[in-house]
């Protein structure tokens, strides 16, 4: 109630014990200490409070005296940090934090469902949320916070589209988080601390301009789903032999010219492989090593001829190898005795390879716009073809 005090000229306080009002208030004279005691008794009332360009160095405890606060304004003063206890305010629904040298806002503000407007300065100090966020929309940082808050329960994390350029810390670092997606971002690099997101089971980088993943990713043990379209990678990353646990592993649409002999040697749990619209030439024969590979897509490559290596991918059950240069198939290939599906369209095959006539199991064959000039008699054999 001093704050009533408008004709207050000369204030002398000891500060060395001062609570309130904070002793940086008091030491900046007696209008200041005036004005910021009778924000506080006035808030009481208007459930308002602006202590804004106060000279405060510290978020104002006071704050947490004023019963069912629905506006505060602390922008203008020297905070670096705002306390978890902020999130105590549960009425509030406007909060001003303009021109505050705070680099990370608690994203404890994302679970106060009464917040509705978050007010922050894009300063280049600013990483939660990012900088480039908060220029997006008047909001944007709060629903980023939003975000983080939510992905705690539900251990799923969508920062796709949302304008970030690098990769924010606590997307990284989130207890129990299973599933993230950073795809449609300008993210040039990947951090090393990506690789300690132990429990992360799926990892949606696709439209990323990558061109390399980190070392560090292939210590994600239990990742299972990995997808990396359109990530302009031209060479396979040979972190990526690291992912034992790897069960669908998606990468078209890279200009990749180029797979590393051994980079299929550790991905033992692959299941589904994706390799569509490369500039591939050829397929290294450690291919072969993927036992449990059912789909695999190599469509829209350059290559001339598939590895022998690929014969022992007998749980295959799906080959889609169209719009290549192929003329031919490797004998061996008809060791593929679970192999349902072959897609060969737009290749250039002049004669019906002989190991297709000894696939026991295949029920759809595409062999459109090849250079047949006729088809085997033996065809009749693959009694199954629909």
């Amino acid at each position: 109630s001093m704050g009533l005090l408008s004709t207050l000229q000369t204030v002398r306080l000891d500060t060395e014990k001062l609570i309130s009002p904070p002793p940086s208030v008091a030491d900046a004279g007696a209008r200041l200490l005036v004005k910021y005691l009778y924000g506080l008794f006035s808030a009481s009332r208007s459930k308002q409070l602006d202590v804004s360009y106060m000279a405060l160095t510290a978020f104002p405890m006071e704050v947490f005296d004023v019963k069912d606060l629905r506006v505060l304004d602390i922008s203008g003063n020297y905070i670096h940090q705002l306390p978890e206890e902020i999130t105590q305010l549960q009425h509030l629904e406007v909060l001003k934090a303009e021109a505050v040298p705070v680099s990370d806002f608690p994203f404890q503000l994302g679970g106060m469902t009464s917040l509705i407007s978050l007010h922050i300065t894009a300063g280049p100090q600013l990483t939660c949320p990012p900088t480039e966020v908060c220029k997006l929309a008047p909001n944007a940082g709060l629903q980023f916070l939003q975000k983080l808050y939510k992905a705690q329960f539900s251990r799923r994390l969508d920062l796709s589209s949302s304008g970030i350029t690098s990769t924010p810390g606590m997307a990284v670092s989130l207890p129990g988080l299973k599933h993230l997606d950073l795809s449609a971002n300008p993210i040039v690099v990947l951090p090393p601390s990506i690789g300690i997101s132990s429990s992360l089971e799926s990892l949606r980088l696709t439209d990323l301009p990558l061109a390399s993943l980190p070392v560090e990713l292939g210590n994600l043990c239990s990742i299972t789903t990995l997808r990396l379209n359109r990530c302009e990678l031209k060479t396979m990353p040979i972190c990526l032999s690291m992912l034992g646990q790897l069960r669908r592993l998606s990468i078209p649409d890279n200009g990749m010219q180029r797979i590393p002999a051994g980079v299929f040697e550790g991905m033992s749990s692959l299941q589904k492989l994706n390799l569509d619209r490369n500039a591939l030439t050829c397929i290294p024969d450690s291919i072969g090593s993927l036992l449990q590979l059912r789909k695999l897509r190599i469509c829209g490559n350059q290559l001339s001829q598939l590895p022998i290596g690929m014969s022992c991918l007998t749980s295959m059950t799906m080959l889609a190898a169209s719009c290549n240069l192929l003329f031919d198939l490797p004998e061996e290939l008809d060791a593929l005795s679970n192999l349902t599906a072959l897609h060969l369209s737009a290749n250039q095959i002049r004669n019906i390879p002989r190991c297709l006539e000894r696939l026991p199991s295949l029920r759809c064959l595409w062999l459109s716009n090849n250079q047949l000039a006729g088809l085997s008699a033996r065809m009749g054999l693959l009694t199954n073809l629909v």
